[in-house]
């Protein structure tokens, strides 16, 4: 459980990663957008995405809502 005002950090590989790029298989990714969305639904409030910060990855930030 989080606490209200609390910062979540995701970090996963980019959906569009070239193929030949380390991590999981493109089928097996899920784009930054999605992973926004679903955790807006939850009830987090969008920080910043960051694409360029990694090659392969990206790095979402939400904040709890209280």
């Amino acid at each position: 459980r989080m606490r209200p005002g609390a910062t979540l950090a995701i970090v996963d590989f980019k959906k569009d990663a070239p193929a030949d790029a380390p991590g999981p298989p493109a089928a097996m990714r899920i784009a930054d957008a999605e992973v926004t969305a679903a955790l807006i639904r939850l009830g987090f409030a969008h920080v910043r995405t960051d694409r360029t910060l990694m090659p392969y990855q990206y790095l979402v930030l939400l904040r709890r809502e209280p």
